[in-house]
């Protein structure tokens, strides 16, 4: 986790740094700046069934996170956020939630 610190670190410093000039959008910077801090940013990955999405996913994450195998596991909206410990929030469409932990 200490890399990861560091490197937000100098991001928001540079983030602070590019605010100051006059030709920059400060908002949009802002609002950049606000995610950051909040530890989020969205990277929406898109592509036709079994193309290695997921299995794209799980190298950039270091870990097998996302479940891979020949049929399409993933086929649904999925979204992962950071957390101490690996916790799988299920919502299904009738409402019903589940919580699945190790």
């Amino acid at each position: 986790m200490g890399v990861y610190r560091e490197l937000k670190e100098d991001l928001e410093e540079e983030l602070r740094r590019l605010a100051a000039l006059p030709e920059v959008r400060a908002p949009l910077l802002t609002q950049l700046l606000d995610k950051l801090r909040q530890n989020r940013f969205n990277l929406v990955v898109l592509g036709a069934f079994k193309r290695g999405k997921s299995t794209l996913i799980n190298a950039l994450m270091g870990e097998a996170v996302l479940p891979t195998s020949i049929i399409p596991l993933t086929s649904v909206v999925t979204i992962l956020g950071y957390g101490e410990r690996l916790e799988i929030r299920v919502h299904f469409q009738n409402g019903q939630r589940t919580v699945i932990t190790q």
